[in-house]
């Protein structure tokens, strides 16, 4: 009886580490695929979740800034540098004092910077506008709002740098990456 017993035990050992092995190797490969199409969406200039691609054109859009003034997407000339972020978003919130400190540099060159903050009805803008207001145009809308739409935003935060013709031309999750862009743009070091 013990040597069964102790057979019976080996056997689903056995199978318990070729269950886990299987596991493993599936785990492998989904880390892989997933980090094939991370490397994939900063070649191709997309975010995740959804944006316009490098090299679409921005949709058309009229927009109230908070200081009542009226955007559109002729005001989105070459150079400009856009940022997305949601008051449902963790990670947009750390990324606005660096959002901030590029677009103070934007703006002493005499570029456009526009925050455009999405908002539930419940939530409250303000910690986020107050900040972006100092250095940037600045739009609050709801989600599905015509910013975000024009834009094809489906995913925070999200930047981009709008090239000639309001098209874009860089995209990513950090602000830092698209003024880069922006910057070896204007310096004649990157493709246009």
């Amino acid at each position: 009886m013990t040597v069964a017993l102790l057979a019976a035990s080996v056997v689903l050992v056995g199978i318990l580490c070729l269950l886990n092995l299987v596991l493993v190797l599936a785990l492998a490969k989904r880390v892989r695929d997933l980090a094939t199409a991370v490397a994939q969406a900063r070649h191709t200039g997309t975010v995740r979740g959804g944006f316009l691609a490098v090299g679409e054109t921005v949709g058309e859009f009229t927009a109230r800034t908070v200081d009542g003034g009226e955007l559109t997407r002729d005001a989105l000339t070459g150079g400009a540098v856009v940022g997305f972020f949601s008051t449902s978003c963790g990670g947009c919130r750390e990324m606005i004092p660096v959002f901030v400190e590029h677009a103070r540099d934007l703006r002493d060159q005499g570029r456009l910077a526009l925050a455009v903050v999405v908002a539930a009805e419940r939530d409250d803008p303000t910690s986020y506008v107050e900040p972006l207001a100092q250095v940037a145009r600045v739009v609050v809308e709801g989600h599905e709002g015509l910013l975000g739409s024009a834009f094809k935003v489906g995913a925070f935060p999200a930047f981009c740098v709008i090239g000639g013709h309001a098209r874009v031309g860089a995209v990513s999750a950090d602000p830092g990456e698209v003024v880069h862009a922006h910057v070896a743009a204007s310096s004649g070091k990157a493709g246009a």
